[in-house]
Parts: C-alpha cells; sequence; structure tokens
C-alpha cells in the first residue's frame, strides 16, 4: 500500500483519472472477504464485519492518498472461480455495499457471470438488484449484457453504467458497431491466455 500511495502522489496527474481496486475473481482481497476462504481467527476474519476490514482499510488508505473521487472497486459476489464461495454472498455484498457507501467513491463495479458459465452460483442468482438497493453511488455493472440488455438495464435504473469486457477482444471497434448496430463477432475462448496473436489481435474491424 505505501508503493501505491507514492506512486499516485508522484505521478503525473494527466497519465491517468484513478484507479479500480481488484477485489474480485478469487484474488487477495477476495479470499479475506468470504468465509470459505478466510479461516483467520483474528480482526480480520470470523465475522462479516472482521472479513471486510482489510477491503475497507485499502479502500480508506487509498482515498485518503488521492481523493475518493479517483478511487473505484471492482467485486464478484457470485463468481466461485478457483473455487472460491461464501456461505451467504448475499449478507457478506449486501454488507460491503452499504459500508462502501461511506467513502464516496468514483463507482462500485459487480462483476456477475453468466448464469450458463461453470463459476456462476446457480444456488444464489444474481445479486445486483441487492446491491442496487444497498449502494447509493455510480453502479457499473458486468454479466454478459448485449447491446440490448444493457441499454434495458440503464433504462430500468438496474445499473448505472454498463461494462463489456470480452466483446472488446473480438471487436475492437465495438463501440462503433453498437453506433451502427451492426453485428458482433463472438470471442473465441479457446485462444485466451495464449501466446500468440491469434485470438487476441487478428480479429477483423468493420469495413468503413
Amino acid at each position: 500500500m505505501a508503493r501505491s500511495r507514492l506512486f499516485f502522489r508522484v505521478s503525473p496527474s494527466g497519465r491517468f483519472d484513478g484507479i479500480e481496486i481488484h477485489a474480485a475473481n478469487g484474488f487477495l482481497i477476495d479470499q479475506f472477504t468470504r468465509d470459505g476462504v478466510n479461516q483467520l481467527a483474528d480482526e480480520y476474519g470470523g465475522s462479516v464485519d472482521n472479513r471486510l476490514r482489510f477491503m475497507l482499510e485499502i479502500v480508506a488508505d487509498l482515498c485518503n492518498a488521492i481523493g475518493s473521487t479517483k478511487v473505484g472497486i471492482r467485486i464478484s459476489p457470485t463468481n466461485k472461480v478457483w473455487g472460491i464461495r461464501d456461505t451467504h454472498p448475499e449478507i457478506t455484498f449486501g454488507r460491503a455495499a452499504e459500508k462502501l457507501n461511506e467513502f464516496n467513491l468514483a463507482y462500485l463495479h459487480v462483476l456477475e457471470p453468466k448464469p450458463d458459465t461453470p463459476h456462476f452460483m446457480a444456488t444464489v442468482g444474481h445479486l445486483m438488484p441487492l446491491i442496487r438497493q444497498r449502494y447509493q453511488g455510480v453502479l457499473i455493472a458486468n454479466c454478459g449484457y448485449t447491446q440490448q440488455t444493457g441499454n434495458e438495464a440503464i433504462e430500468n435504473q438496474e445499473a448505472d453504467v454498463v461494462a463489456y469486457g470480452s466483446w472488446f477482444i473480438s471487436n475492437p471497434d465495438l463501440v462503433a458497431r453498437f453506433a451502427r448496430n451492426a453485428p458482433i463477432t463472438e470471442p473465441n475462448r479457446e485462444t485466451y491466455y495464449s501466446a500468440g496473436a491469434v485470438g487476441y489481435t487478428d480479429y477483423p474491424v468493420m469495413c468503413a
């Protein structure tokens, strides 16, 4: 954290707009948050508030260093990637949403896997509606949206912003395609995390 603070204090302000804290997808902060992984018996384990302590300390530290409006955070309440689980994610992440209200962050980014993927916690379902109720700031939704369902999510006030990920791999001109209602190229997941250009830089753009 000390290195992160130093970086943002000495870097030219024009080089970036802010930082997104990665508290999702089974990585370190997520491991502290979920009771399926966190077996600590100190102030960072046990109760929901204790398991959230590590995440909230990082949020507070960065907000103090660079200002809260330059800080966002990403969580993945129903993502069981790497086998990570929480007994009651609706309680854990509902509380997280409430506590994050205290910081006036730039946004809260919620990633939820699509129901047809093995990482989705089908027994829980989507928690976006709950988080929408609990969180008072800007909410970004990320859950395999199409252009239509993304627009509907905004229109229905389910989220303030919709994020797209893998479609940008296979559609380097995705924004232009959305603007023209042009066909979308589906990504080839078999080429993910490979070392070559195939599946990353060889997807074509639209013809002018």
